[in-house]
């Protein structure tokens, strides 16, 4: 996934992920890249292993499914 840097402004920023991922890597990478939007200051090294201990925890506490 990618997320557009804050300089475009918040109305003009867009997130680009494949909606082709499993479940648990579309979470992951929904996760991923809307924690880059929000906090773009983060090294991607943090906003990784944040996203998959998130994703991992979630994943285990609840069932979850794509929509399609």
């Amino acid at each position: 996934g990618l997320c557009d840097s804050p300089k475009n402004g918040p109305a003009d920023r867009k997130m680009h992920i494949n909606p082709n991922l499993d479940t648990k890597d579309l979470f992951e990478t929904i996760l991923h890249e809307s924690t880059h939007g929000s906090f773009f200051l983060l090294d991607e090294e943090t906003v990784t292993e944040f996203a998959a201990n998130i994703t991992d925890f979630l994943f285990k506490c609840f069932k979850i499914e794509k929509i399609d």
